[in-house]
């Protein structure tokens, strides 16, 4: 976890944060796209961009049914790139949520089995990555939220004791904060969704 270190221009007691959000459109074009193909009635393929993968390529890949219980969970590498097959065969009628991560991002494909039938609406596909935070004037920091069909998501901030002392909802893919009325010190800045979340430590001095 890296860690951002700002310089704060004055103390001030009344602690208040300046922000903006700006509208981008990202859809995948930068970090890539995790796609679900069906192949044959009750199998499907996960496809996962090589750029998404560090390593050995491994991705935790989870099952989970509306009710929230998980069906499967485990790692999978796409060595070839031309997808990880799987079969849901032995699954009833009804909606699943297929979810994909690394620790630099996180997916989810609703899965739905009717008739004995699957069907996969990739619209239904959701995804968020690592945020970008730099500086971008003195105390103040841009932080870039790569996101697909995600319609907003949260930006807080939380102090050496756990406390929540900003809170806000993005509704781009962009938030400004200046951090100017910060007292000086350590905080916890995390950037995510109600299921998945990011955090980074960020440093305000005088």
């Amino acid at each position: 976890m890296k860690t951002i270190q700002l310089s704060a221009a004055a103390l001030i007691a009344a602690f208040t944060l300046a922000t903006a959000t700006t509208a981008s459109a990202f859809d995948g074009a930068i970090m890539g796209k995790v796609t679900v193909v069906k192949s044959e009635s009750k199998k499907f393929q996960l496809h996962i961009p090589k750029t998404m993968t560090q390593g050995s390529g491994a991705v935790q890949v989870s099952l989970i049914d509306v009710d929230g219980t998980t069906l499967f969970t485990g790692t999978v590498i796409d060595r070839t790139q031309k997808g990880v097959p799987f079969d849901v065969a032995s699954l009833p009628d009804g909606k699943y949520y297929l979810t994909t991560s690394t620790n630099t991002w996180w997916s989810s494909q609703e899965l739905n089995i009717r008739d004995n039938a699957l069907s996969i609406d990739d619209t239904k596909l959701t995804q968020i990555a690592r945020p970008t935070i730099s500086t971008y004037a003195k105390n103040k920091l841009q932080v870039t939220i790569p996101t697909v069909n995600v319609e907003s998501t949260n930006v807080a901030i939380y102090n050496q004791n756990d406390e929540l002392v900003f809170v806000e909802e993005v509704a781009g893919n962009i938030s400004r904060l200046d951090l100017n009325g910060l007292p000086e010190g350590a905080y916890t800045l995390t950037v995510g969704s109600d299921v998945k979340r990011f955090a980074e430590q960020i440093k305000v001095q005088k």
